[in-house]
């Protein structure tokens, strides 16, 4: 099968870029279980590049058959051979293999050389274990924790910063209404409605009608509509201004007139980028292409007040020639203000002596996204009693109790090597340290070590889903990943989030 054809659906979410990530990407999966078996599946089967799974040299039983990538040929063969072989099979595209160590506890608790880790692009582990976090927090290597107990399922990733470009996120596009250029002004002079007949009349681009609603407005009052009544006032004007009602470009006009003023200026979140953006680039562990471009924008900023034009345009009633001729005002100050831009983001190159070329499609990229990005601090630690109590001491649910619940119980294990049981419930209420004094927590607890371990298909394949999901965000860097606490309540099929 061709590759686009065969990858069509995901091309369009992350494109062809994205894809290509995926593909280079490697994934180590450490002692690999129902849960962390599911995410290897949704990154087998879009094409991730590798995938090894790590864990001691064991026989499929039958208990083992749990997993959907195990069967009844292969209980008494080698495990991780038969897992490697079977997920194989779900995509040709794709290299699998494995690896076999004397005993996974102790390998965790063991420093690797640097060279082993920097082959992979992302690491899954079952718990957290902090040697093995802070040696890939050093190396800038992304973490997902995922595990479920029973009903219940927890998420946790591991990345000293995100910083995303390509966001995805739908918003309002900056069409310079308000603040418009030469070019656009005098294309906008140049049309008379008034002298038009009325088949012309409909085919004149609603933005040329917002702007000229614009200065009309701006001369009668000095200023845009604010209040609910001048809103309204604006919206009268530009339909009083039809000839017929059947015109559809003055009703875009109307409905899109929120917009006009909803784009003006530089966003909030974009701000507090141009903001930090110096003291980023002091700090020698932060000086990535990211920051360096987020310096070159703030430079625009400064210059012109606004961000980068895009040159798209949206989609409304007009006819060829005036769409195009709108098409070409816009992308030529698009190609514009990517020239400046690019001449700021050079002499910054030149300045901080950065000996890596920037690709044009990554400039492109970086201002197509411009209002959009994210950038987030992250956080390295592993769950305590400090950081879970400050995460959760402020929340009504009970999922904060399933946070804390699944802590206690990986205490457990990251110190005995061991699942607790039922046994152990007392034990266990009773090292909560003022986590809560909820009597609901008791009954998380028990409901975790009455399962005893078993994983669920359901809450796995749930699980495997939204953890196959945040890999993919981590590996094509595209899309807004979870910062950085997820809980899954199967009980209550319920989903909530922290940063710890």
């Amino acid at each position: 099968m061709d590759r686009e054809e065969k990858y069509d659906r995901q091309l369009r979410l992350w494109e062809n870029q994205g894809q290509q990530l995926l593909e280079s990407a490697r994934v180590l999966v450490v002692q690999p279980t129902v849960t962390s078996l599911e995410l290897v599946k949704n990154l087998v089967l879009p094409g991730v590049g590798s995938f090894t799974l790590l864990d001691e040299p064991q026989t499929v039983q039958s208990e083992d058959l749990v997993s959907f990538y195990l069967s009844p040929d292969d209980v008494g063969s080698e495990r991780m051979s038969s897992l490697v072989k079977n997920l194989n099979e779900l995509n040709e595209d794709v290299a699998g293999d494995f690896h076999h160590v004397e005993d996974v506890n102790v390998w965790l608790q063991t420093v690797q050389p640097t060279d082993f880790w920097n082959q992979y692009d992302l690491v899954v582990l079952n718990w957290e274990y902090p040697l093995v976090l802070e040696q890939l927090s050093k190396l800038k290597i992304p973490v997902i924790v995922t595990n479920t107990l029973g009903f219940y399922g927890i998420l946790r990733i591991f990345k000293p910063s995100v910083e995303v470009v390509e966001t995805h996120t739908q918003g309002v596009a900056d069409l310079r209404i308000v603040n418009p250029w030469d070019e656009l002004l005098q294309y906008s002079d140049s049309i008379d409605l008034e002298s038009l007949d009325v088949e012309e009349h409909a085919q004149i681009p609603y933005l040329i009608i917002q702007l000229k609603a614009v200065q009309a407005w701006r001369k009668a009052h000095t200023q845009l509509p604010k209040t609910s009544q001048e809103k309204k006032g604006f919206k009268k004007m530009i339909m009083d201004w039809k000839k017929d009602y059947q015109e559809l470009n003055f009703d875009e006009a109307v409905e899109n007139s929120h917009m006009i003023m909803s784009s003006t200026g530089v966003p909030h979140s974009i701000q507090e980028l141009l903001q930090q953006v110096d003291t980023r680039l002091e700090e020698e562990n932060s000086r990535s292409l990211f920051w360096i471009l987020v310096k070159a924008l703030k430079a625009f900023v400064t210059r012109t007040g606004v961000l980068p034009l895009t040159g798209a345009l949206p989609d409304m009633t007009s006819s060829t020639g005036n769409y195009l001729a709108l098409k070409k005002i816009y992308q030529g100050k698009a190609d514009a203000d990517r020239a400046l831009f690019t001449q700021k983001l050079d002499k910054i190159l030149e300045t901080m002596h950065w000996n890596h070329a920037v690709d044009p499609q990554t400039v492109q990229t970086f201002l197509k996204n411009s209002r959009h990005l994210y950038f987030s601090q992250s956080s390295c630690q592993p769950l305590n009693y400090v950081n879970t109590k400050i995460a959760t001491e402020h929340e009504d649910s009970k999922s904060n109790l399933v946070l804390i619940g699944i802590f206690l119980v990986q205490q457990y294990i990251l110190a005995h090597n061991a699942l607790p049981t039922l046994d152990h419930l007392d034990d266990l209420f009773s090292q909560r340290k003022s986590l809560t004094a909820s009597h609901e927590l008791y009954d998380v607890l028990r409901e975790i070590l009455r399962a005893q371990g078993q994983q669920l298909n359901n809450i796995c394949s749930v699980m495997g889903g939204i953890a196959g999901q945040e890999a993919i965000k981590l590996v094509t860097n595209q899309y807004i990943p979870v910062d950085n606490t997820l809980i899954f309540d199967g009980l209550r099929s319920v989903t909530e989030r922290w940063k710890v």
